[in-house]
């Protein structure tokens, strides 16, 4: 491919055994290879693979109909409680009590002025954002 550019004006048309040569090399090694390491339009290349596939009577597979799944979670044994307390410098402490829930998952950032409490309810995911103006401390029991 290089050599014959060297010796075609800019934007000259690409002789048809040339091309056969990238679609040989295409179905070898893909279409969005070949068209990157000769150069060549993706598009150009696609078609011509395409019109070779038809040309020899293979049809191309149609991509799989997306289908949709629902993930349902396994059923609770017995009923849960959780208690989240959060504790500042100064001492003030505040309490949030799950009871039915799952254990939460907890999220702190790094300097602990911010946490995140994602629980599953049975029926969707509750968020509770918790934002502090200080760090503080984080305490967390399952029973």
């Amino acid at each position: 491919m290089e050599r014959w550019r060297k010796t075609q004006p800019a934007r000259s048309r690409i002789p048809e055994p040339l091309w056969a040569a990238v679609v040989k090399m295409a179905e070898a090694y893909g279409i969005h290879r070949t068209a990157r390491a000769l150069r060549l339009d993706y598009y150009s290349v696609k078609k011509r693979v395409e019109a070779k596939a038809a040309a020899a009577g293979k049809i191309p597979e149609e991509p799989a109909a997306a289908t949709f799944l629902e993930l349902t979670p396994a059923p609770r044994i017995g009923s849960c409680e959780c208690t989240v307390e959060f504790e500042d410098p100064g001492g003030a402490k505040m309490r949030v009590q799950l009871k039915g829930t799952e254990t939460p998952d907890v999220f702190r950032n790094r300097k602990s002025t911010a946490l995140k409490i994602l629980v599953y309810d049975g029926q969707g995911f509750w968020l509770c954002y918790v934002s502090f103006r200080q760090p503080c401390k984080t305490f967390l029991s399952a029973g």
